[in-house]
């Protein structure tokens, strides 16, 4: 056992050394850096034309894919008042369970290839009602998995396989982010 403890503070140590410490989001939870890079690695690799991100708090998820992929078109969605860290992208405040969030998306998901990523709030939840917006091709991914998301074939039998091309690097810095591809 503490072998196992000994690895994970040696990764620990060296994401410290290569990413830094973790990016806080105010009050509404914490990436670390790692992370948000991966986001904008997977907007950069699939040339994502829309980046949807549920949960974004003041929007280091979507600095992160904008950086990294400019010319993408970046929504967030949170239920809180945030004030956004960049203008480069746009954050709406609203209910992701509501009618007028499923409005307001189905006029964002027409543009492709489509990166929706789904943070806070109920992810299960999330992740159902953002796959029927998925096409062949398009990426959804979660934060917290499998903290909070724990049937790996729930995302299965929703036409989803696992991105395994993140999966090493994911690994490697000890996240908890899942990432998938529409079948």
């Amino acid at each position: 056992m503490n072998e196992i403890f000994a690895r994970i503070e040696e990764l620990r140590q060296k994401e410290i050394r290569t990413w830094g410490t973790l990016t806080t989001q105010a009050a509404l939870g914490m990436h670390r850096r790692c992370e948000l890079d991966l986001l904008g690695m997977i907007a950069r690799d699939i040339k994502a034309a829309q980046y949807i991100e549920l949960g974004c708090g003041a929007g280091y998820g979507l600095n992160a894919v904008k950086t990294l992929r400019p010319d993408c078109v970046a929504d967030g969605f949170e239920s809180t008042a945030v004030l956004p860290i960049n203008q480069g992208f746009s954050i709406h405040r609203m209910d992701v369970f509501s009618p007028e969030f499923l409005e307001r998306v189905s006029h964002l998901v027409d543009t492709k290839p489509l990166f929706v990523y789904t943070d806070n709030g109920d992810k299960r939840k999330e992740l159902q009602i953002m796959s029927s917006f998925i096409h062949e091709g398009d990426i959804i991914g979660t934060h917290d998995w499998p903290n909070e998301v724990v049937d790996e074939k729930f995302m299965l039998d929703m036409g989803f396989v696992v991105c395994d091309e993140y999966e090493e690097y994911i690994r490697d810095c000890l996240s908890l982010q899942r990432f998938w591809r529409r079948a």
